[in-house]
């Protein structure tokens, strides 16, 4: 699973590229992400530590975010080379300090899927070669492409939120399984000497963390009302 959304990272990159440069509305394209960011940092902060509030670690929205506001700098001073190199070095240092997921490695990255997005063959090469640290996510370059930069039949605006909450839904639903199955595990070795201490430490972070269906629903209901306020 870990080396699937490995491979999603640079989708993920690509797509926020294609939509800055298709999108009718950058203020409002801009405003989800941050607003989606947010609201994944729910469940994102859940399955890292168990806890509602964990700044060790943002999840990777963030950085799509700070590859946005790259974007927009870039354009704003488009004649300007000397102030975009300011604005990109301090965007570098927010995605080193804020610990996003991908951090400023994934930043770097995103300006690279931006300035080569017309050049694909030099995109796949160089984005490639700065991703061999994950060198499974370099896969996902064959489908990109394959793109012929046509609209794909699956259109409308309930997808596109659809897709947005696929991110913390989907961390939602791992996490929820993955606290089930360490609780069934651990109501089996409750009756073993050895284990005994393990469980009490491990217990309470279960009592910490537990995740209950009902408690689940809620959130996903969270999420869709604050989707629909969009459509």
């Amino acid at each position: 699973m870990r080396d699937v959304g490995r491979a999603a990272f640079p989708i993920f990159c690509f797509l926020l590229v294609e939509g800055f440069l298709h999108t009718h509305n950058r203020f409002k394209y801009g405003r989800n992400l941050l607003i989606f960011a947010c609201i994944s940092e729910i469940p994102w902060n859940f399955a890292q530590n168990g806890t509602l509030l964990y700044p060790d670690k943002q999840n990777v929205f963030f950085t799509l975010f700070l590859g946005y506001l790259a974007f927009c700098l870039v354009e704003r001073f488009e004649k300007n080379a000397s102030m975009q190199l300011v604005c990109m070095l301090l965007l570098l240092a927010v995605s080193y300090f804020l610990k996003a997921d991908y951090g400023y490695k994934g930043f770097v990255f995103l300006l690279i899927m931006y300035w080569l997005h017309q050049h694909k063959s030099a995109q796949a090469v160089i984005g490639s070669c700065w991703l061999i640290y994950e060198w499974k996510a370099c896969f996902a370059f064959i489908p990109l492409n394959m793109y012929n930069e046509k609209r794909g039949f699956i259109q409308g605006k309930w997808v596109k939120y659809l897709f947005y909450a696929f991110y913390p839904v989907h961390i939602a639903i791992l996490t929820v399984i993955a606290l089930e199955k360490l609780n069934k595990r651990m109501n089996g070795l409750r009756n073993s000497y050895d284990i005994k201490i393990i469980y009490g430490h491990v217990q309470k972070r279960l009592d910490r963390i537990h995740f209950l269906p009902s408690h689940f629903i809620i959130i996903v209901q969270f999420f869709v009302t604050i989707s629909s306020l969009f459509l």
